[in-house]
């Protein structure tokens, strides 16, 4: 290796022992006692004393050395695992080593930028006390390293790793209600790393035309913060009406300019992360899409080249979100749609592809469009668009996504209008915004103090700079907006709705922040329904308009103050980390495979499309006493 990678490797090696050191004292595995404060990356960390402890974490870390050594791309990622009496995984912590890098160190040659990093990530283990819950008595741990086939012979045959043997263990990915809750990333110059800890369902939508967007608008796949979601659903492709086939609605940025491949290297990059293709939206309109279901033969065939489509591009599953079945379509489109999704479903079972839908909040469009237990049967994950309840066609000012009304549009109708249909709550992912909705008073407000809720607005409102669309703003526009010009705005708070508004003279934003969110999960997953929803999860429309360069730290807003960026994804986060542990770990969704029995180990196929993957684990599990 390079002097630069073994510099990389060193760093990791140490950072590694800080973590694994720092995660055993804080989840209480052992006495505190066995451990002393010592000061490193210059916050205070907790390091064991215990020489047969210290001897077990030198031996892994020795057994990753020689890996890299052999073959500096073969660490794919290390796991710190915990189990309970009976033997049966808990809890995982995931170091996700994406890369280790020997470029562009002249622009930190003191690693200083890397050191803040790790710091940052020691400082988040401190916290896992606050969001984890206690381990059973009597649990124990183990390290697992997931590489490839040769590196299980390259460990037992180095001499510096015979006293300390390793074994293929082909299940120890299999965990019980698996879900990806991030806590970190590392981007430097020297070291690219992920780590995470399993938790509940979050989907992120990514629009493809936000790459058009002007200046700090512009989102591209490097943007994509991967460690934050647990799917990401690519918007859109389209649907042939000649050939009934599926097509790429942008080909030269999907196909030419590589962009369906970039989004599907993210899960080689990250295994427990799923990339879906969504087809439909507002744009493509519902007609079409009628047509297609209405034939049997015109569904076969479009399910044929989905199946194709998918393969060819790696994708792991796919969205549908037709706008609506029953609008500008036939009185059958809701039977035929059922239809649709159960050939899908049938279809998928080969490759284990999932299958999800986005589905109107509106009561009325939910009972013309959806039999709602009929597609529940199929569908892994729901998504419930539960925003655009209001907006500048009612002409007056109301909010974007009410978490709750007198009128009965709102978030907490819509859930317990599906729920009363029959929807499973674990298979409902709720979707919250990331925009807010713009108006323009025919009147200004007679003071400061005043509400604009409900006052008479124009019908049209007003655009972002980036996205351009009168009457919406994307966070990322309305943040900055407020941190440029502050002066200009008042910000308030609608009581009835929970949601934060901004008023300049006539012009008006009613949007979701943080708190907003924060006060949507507690009710729904936190408080009075707490066990009687207990949703699968959450998803984003959509990550490109949340604040991802981080303009807006100085609103000082977000629930994870360790990061600048994604204010609003860090926090859902957050968030539902905290729900997870109230609700005593009654989820029964799996992140890899939904709901569906016939899916389990989806992983490992997914895993074998790039390359045959391997799970070392150190032939007795280190259980010690004190």
């Amino acid at each position: 290796m390079s002097d630069d990678k073994i510099v990389a490797t060193d760093i990791l090696l140490e950072f590694l022992e800080v973590a694994f050191n720092q995660i055993l004292f804080f989840r209480n595995l052992y006495p505190k006692e066995i451990f002393v404060k010592k000061k490193i990356y210059s916050i205070c960390v907790y390091v064991s004393e215990h020489p047969e402890l210290n001897e077990y974490i030198r031996n892994v870390l020795n057994a990753i050395r020689e890996l890299v050594k052999e073959d500096e791309n073969s660490l794919k990622t290390v796991n710190l695992v915990f189990y309970n009496k009976e033997k049966e995984p808990i809890e995982k912590f995931v170091f996700n080593l994406t890369k280790l890098q020997a470029n562009n160190t002249e622009k930190d040659p003191y690693y200083l930028k890397t050191e803040e990093s790790l710091r940052t990530i020691c400082l988040k283990l401190s916290m896992c006390e606050t969001y984890l819950k206690p381990l059973p008595e009597d649990s124990s741990f183990s390290t697992e390293i997931e590489t490839y086939e040769t590196a299980h012979v390259t460990l037992n045959e180095n001499p510096r790793c015979e006293d300390f043997p390793w074994i293929i263990n082909e299940d120890a990915s299999e965990m019980i209600n698996k879900n990806l809750l991030p806590l970190k990333t590392i981007k430097t110059d020297c070291l690219n790393m992920q780590m995470s800890k399993h938790n509940k369902v979050v989907t992120c939508y990514v629009a493809s035309w936000a790459v058009y967007r002007p200046n700090n608008g512009q989102f591209q796949v490097p943007n994509i913060p991967a460690e934050l979601c647990t799917h990401l659903v690519y918007a859109f492709a389209g649907l042939n009406s000649t050939s009934w086939t599926i097509r790429s609605l942008d080909p030269y940025l999907d196909i030419e300019n590589g962009n369906y491949k970039n989004m599907t290297q993210l899960h080689e990059r990250h295994p427990n992360l799923k990339v879906l293709l969504a087809i439909g939206g507002w744009n493509e309109g519902s007609k079409n899409y009628s047509d297609l279901v209405s034939s049997p033969k015109q569904r076969s065939t479009f399910i044929n080249s989905v199946i194709y489509f998918l393969g060819k591009y790696n994708f792991n599953g796919f969205d549908l979100d037709w706008e609506y079945p029953g609008s500008g379509g036939i009185s059958e489109d809701r039977e035929n749609f059922v239809a649709l999704v159960k050939e899908l479903k049938e279809a998928f079972k080969k490759s284990k592809y999932l299958l999800t839908a986005a589905i109107s909040a509106n009561q009325g469009t939910i009972d013309t469009a959806y039999d709602i237990p009929e597609i529940s049967k199929y569908l892994d994950f729901i998504h419930v668009m539960g925003y655009d309840y209001h907006g500048v066609w009612d002409k007056k000012v109301l909010p974007n996504a009410p978490l709750k009304s007198e009128n009965g549009h709102s978030v907490m109708d819509t859930l317990n209008y599906l729920l009363r249909k029959g929807v499973p709550a674990n298979k409902t992912v709720l979707g919250l915004p990331m925009y807010g909705r713009t108006f323009i008073l025919t009147s200004k407000l007679n003071s400061s103090q005043e509400s604009p809720i409900n006052r008479p607005a124009t019908s049209e409102g007003f655009k972002g700079p980036y996205t351009g669309e009168k009457g919406f703003m994307g966070y990322n526009e309305i943040c900055e907006e407020l941190v440029s010009r502050t002066n200009n705005w008042i910000t308030g708070w609608d009581d009835n709705s929970d949601t934060p508004y901004a008023v300049d003279n006539d012009h008006v934003i009613v949007y979701d922040n943080p708190r907003s969110l924060k006060a949507k999960f507690y009710v729904l997953f936190l408080f009075e329904h707490a066990m009687s929803l207990n949703l699968a999860g959450i998803m984003t429309w959509s990550i490109d308009t949340d604040d991802f360069h981080g303009k807006c730290a100085s609103l000082k807003d977000s629930l994870d103050r360790t990061e600048t960026t994604y204010p609003l994804l860090r926090s859902i986060n957050v968030v539902l980390s905290q729900s997870d542990n109230n609700n005593d770990g009654n989820n029964d969704v799996d992140n890899n495979n939904g709901n569906n029995d016939d899916d389990k180990g989806n992983n490992s196929s997914s895993i074998a499309r790039s390359s045959y993957s391997f799970i070392l684990i150190t032939l007795a599990s280190f259980i010690y006493y004190i």
